[in-house]
């Protein structure tokens, strides 16, 4: 039996708080855990069948299939009958091989192109891969990696904070390193990763901290972060919490 799992911090999204009508809400909870979901996110699921199994007439299927679009919360082509859930990704993938396989797997099984677009945008992100050749190819290890739809910097971090956690990164703290390399640069993020870790931080939020207190200080440069972190381990006081000196 496959399980499909809802987490609790759904009913605090604020699409589903602030604008989900009841009938929204049973519609996406239908939409995540019916049995034609699939480790994609991206599965084929006729009107009629999603009226039979949810009880609801074909008119208002219509309607609520709208309202996903309008919720942002999911797309549907009804010339293929596939639906994707526009945010599956970041709950469900990770960089497991398994999982990856599962993923290729399914996305070689949509025939829509305007949800493959979607999809190609997702993987890309995720794991660096362009979907749009063949990734069969990939998944057996005939792809070149040299080639230039792998964003090979981009992969590279993802990898040293799984080496130094010690553990596979969800897809959330994907999406949150991609917003700290966007914004602080590759080099401050693999600086303060490796303060965080010669502490025994393991957390992204220590991190970020990290970085916005660099970015405070107006630093610059890899110099500068290592000119200031001198500085204020020689002013070290002894203090009950060893991390505030960088926070």
């Amino acid at each position: 039996m496959t399980h499909r799992y809802v987490r609790t911090d759904f009913w605090e999204d604020d699409k589903v708080q602030s604008n989900a009508t009841p009938e929204d809400k049973y519609f996406m909870l239908y939409l995540l855990t019916n049995p034609h979901t699939n480790q994609l996110g991206c599965y084929k699921v006729s009107k009629r069948l999603m009226s039979y199994e949810t009880g609801y007439n074909l008119d208002t299927i219509d309607k609520l299939l709208n309202r996903m679009r309008q919720l942002n919360f999911a797309e549907y082509d009804d010339t293929t009958t596939e639906i994707l859930i526009l945010n599956w990704y970041k709950y469900n993938w990770t960089r497991s091989e398994t999982i990856k396989t599962y993923i290729i797997k399914n996305f070689e099984d949509v025939k829509s192109e305007i949800l493959r677009k979607k999809i190609n945008d997702m993987i890309r992100y995720i794991y660096g891969i362009d979907t749009s050749f063949n990734l069969i190819y990939f998944n057996n290890n005939k792809y070149n990696t040299t080639n230039n739809n792998i964003n090979n910097n981009s992969n590279n971090i993802y990898s040293k904070f799984e080496e130094k956690f010690g553990r596979t990164i969800s897809p959330l703290e994907y999406e949150t390193i991609a917003k700290m390399v966007s914004e602080y640069s590759l080099e401050f993020v693999e600086k303060a990763l490796s303060e965080a870790v010669s502490r025994k931080a393991y957390s992204l939020v220590y991190i970020n901290k990290i970085l916005n207190n660099w970015k405070k200080e107006n630093l610059k440069t890899i110099e500068e972060v290592d000119e200031y972190i001198k500085k204020f381990n020689s002013k070290k006081q002894n203090n009950d919490d060893e991390l505030d000196f960088l926070t």
